[in-house]
């Protein structure tokens, strides 16, 4: 089972009510707060979620906050407040991509694909500048 937005919403709202409650404890959460997670996200999908999974699902959730707030912070990169997208020059992007750390460690496992960085906007040049990238430095 994969995780919906519905489930991320529930997951998100009732982990911000606990650390407000404070059931969080360094870095350890009460036992009362996945069960709290695993009714709210029953109520809203009709799913049952495990506390492994949950688990997971934070840590996800933790890297892709980092990788955002890192991208976000970067010279050449902006935020896009009516698209909610970050975005950068096409220049940008490419020297972001010849870093082949940034490729191997954090691309490849969160975006899948090249086009996925590029949604919204000139479909037609986010396509073109995608081929052109991916002469460069190979399809990730």
């Amino acid at each position: 089972m994969s995780l919906t937005f519905s489930m991320d919403a529930a997951l998100t709202k009732t982990f911000l009510n606990a650390y407000g409650q404070n059931n969080k404890h360094g870095r350890v959460w009460d036992e009362v707060v996945y069960t709290s997670v695993q009714l709210a996200v029953l109520a809203k999908t009709q799913e049952q979620v495990e506390k492994a999974r949950i688990t997971s699902r934070m840590c996800t959730m933790r890297k892709e906050y980092n990788f955002f707030t890192d991208l976000a912070s970067r010279s050449g990169f902006g935020w896009d407040p009516i698209k909610q997208t970050i975005i950068a020059p096409p220049s940008t992007w490419i020297e972001l991509l010849a870093d082949s750390f940034t490729i191997d460690s954090v691309l490849r496992r969160r975006f899948g694909t090249l086009k996925e960085i590029f949604l919204g906007g000139d479909l037609e040049f986010k396509h073109a500048m995608v081929e052109e990238l991916c002469d460069l430095i190979g399809d990730i």
